[in-house]
């Protein structure tokens, strides 16, 4: 803002400040870089950041917040369309509607069984982003937060992919029944004869709602990069 910067263009990345100098975005070359350091390297050039007043932060802040006051509601929504489709709530979704299609169900059931998965995925989302919100709030280090949250959620990813790839060595030994990542015995055994003995409409509802929830619990480290901003 102090270099003058147009409003449309103070999201601009890359950008490099040298002084008052800058170059954004499209004008960054090898070429400007090094014309840009070449002017300051024989004095140098003042640390822009020690010379802010609280003015000029109080302003600052102001234009951030107005930034996010601006994020109106079709704004969340698109972003939230871009956030649910992910391969996750496709699979399990498909599994349902297939599987009601094979059994003759007719398309109001379907249609609640889809509405009872999107539902529960919605409600689950909200509570999360509550609770994030709560915790952010009453943090006295928002900075440390996020270092256990993103340290925690890239912990998490390494370990499964170890265990992605030592599952796929095992499945190209055919050894399908040896992987780690998979339900126990006893419980697919017993979800498929609940599926063939209790096909009442109730039970594909409440296997929905159940589904959404643990579908978006583990999901939440892929598409909460765009819910948690």
């Amino acid at each position: 803002m102090r270099a003058g910067i147009l409003d449309r263009k103070l999201m601009s990345t890359p950008a490099f400040f040298v002084g008052d100098d800058y170059i954004l975005s499209s004008d960054v070359s090898r070429e400007r870089l090094s014309s840009l350091v070449e002017k300051h390297s024989a004095k140098g050039a003042p640390a822009g950041w020690e010379r802010f007043t609280d003015e000029e932060k109080r302003k600052a802040e102001d234009v951030i917040r107005s930034r996010f006051a601006s994020l109106n509601f079709l704004v969340i929504a698109l972003a939230g369309l871009g956030d649910g489709i992910n391969p996750c709530a496709f699979a399990t979704i498909v599994f349902f509607i297939s599987y009601l299609t094979m059994i003759q169900r007719k398309g109001r059931e379907i249609l609640a069984v889809g509405f009872a998965f999107a539902f529960s995925v919605f409600v689950t989302y909200f509570l999360v982003g509550l609770g994030f919100f709560n915790v952010l709030k009453t943090a006295i280090d928002i900075d440390l937060v996020a270092k256990i949250v993103f340290g925690g959620t890239a912990l998490l990813c390494i370990v499964f992919g170890i265990l992605s790839i030592g599952d796929y060595l095992k499945v190209r030994a055919g050894k399908t029944s040896e992987m780690a990542l998979q339900l126990p015995g006893f419980l697919k055994k017993k979800i498929h004869a609940t599926i063939r003995e209790k096909a009442r409409m109730k039970s594909f509802i409440s296997g929905a709602l159940i589904a959404g929830f643990l579908v978006s619990i583990f999901e939440f480290a892929c598409t909460g990069q765009v819910y948690l901003p």
